[in-house]
Formats: C-alpha cells, sequence, structure tokens
C-alpha cells in the first residue's frame, strides 16, 4: 500500500487551501496518530515548510520516522471471574499478530462502558507493554470492583437506550 498517500491522507490538509500553522500541527499529531494505529508505536514527525516565493506558495512536508513496527502480542484480563474474562476475550477484536492499533485498548474500554457489560464494575484501566525482544505489544486489562450506586448504576442504563 502506499504509505505516503495513507499519510498525506490521514494529516487532512488539502492542497491550495491558504496555510493555517494551527491546522499542520493538528495534522501532524494525526499523522503520528495514523502511525501509531497501524504498529509503529514509537513513530514520530517533523514538518518541513519549502516557501515557494515565486508563486507564493508553500509545501508543508511530513518527515516521519516510522521507527520498529509492533503487532499485538496477548491480553491479560485482571479482576473479572472466569465468566467475566471469557466474555472479554470473547469480544476482543484485535487477533495477535495482527498491527497493534494504540488507540484500540481505550475504543474497547469504552465500548464496553456505553455497552454496560459489567455494571458492578467501576474503572477500567489499560496498560500497553512493548516488548522490544519480538517486536509486539501486550495489553492488560484492569476490572476495579469498586460497585457503583444504584444512582450511577440507572443513569448508565438509561444512557445505553
Amino acid at each position: 500500500s502506499n504509505i505516503a498517500g495513507e499519510v498525506v491522507k490521514a494529516s487532512e490538509l488539502k492542497t491550495g487551501e491558504v496555510l493555517n500553522l494551527d491546522q499542520v500541527k493538528v495534522g501532524q499529531e494525526k499523522v503520528n496518530l495514523y502511525m501509531k494505529r497501524n504498529g509503529y508505536m514509537k513513530a514520530s514527525s517533523t514538518v518541513r515548510r519549502n516557501i515557494r516565493d515565486k508563486d507564493k506558495s508553500v509545501d508543508i512536508v511530513y518527515q516521519v520516522e516510522a521507527g520498529e513496527w509492533y503487532t499485538f502480542g496477548k491480553l491479560t484480563v485482571k479482576g473479572l471471574d472466569l465468566h467475566g474474562d471469557h466474555e472479554v476475550r470473547r469480544i476482543w477484536g484485535l487477533p495477535a499478530g495482527k498491527p497493534f492499533n494504540a488507540e484500540y485498548p481505550a475504543f474497547f474500554i469504552a465500548k464496553i462502558e456505553e455497552e454496560g457489560l459489567f455494571d458492578d464494575l467501576g474503572k477500567t484501566d489499560a496498560k500497553v507493554s512493548l516488548n522490544e525482544a519480538d517486536l509486539t505489544a501486550d495489553v492488560t486489562l484492569t476490572f476495579h470492583a469498586t460497585p457503583i450506586s444504584p444512582e450511577e448504576k440507572a443513569k448508565r442504563r438509561s444512557r445505553r437506550r
């Protein structure tokens, strides 16, 4: 695939627009996120501006340092019984060996909370551990058993409707 083209698309900058340095910075952050969603966990970039006086235009160049490419390793689930552990593993959508998406653990937790999968649990944490030796990323999901009030439980249920 054409990664340069994908990076340009991720920046959301459009050719021919008036230069806005804030948009260039936001574009750079989007480029870095794009790379991290595709397994490049340590990706970074710099911005170079080529000013062309002749036609009063500026070329924006994102120089991307991709770094190593990480795949998903293993999922560890803490704080749930066997049934809960099994359910989390069943709906976890990131297969081992695929490019690790840095945004997936937070997305997954938000989805679980949104669907109210575990009503009696408090906060859930996701910790990502990068293994330099085999270039894998392992995720540990920790479910905290801090029961929520009946009012909060009702509020969560009404939000799901």
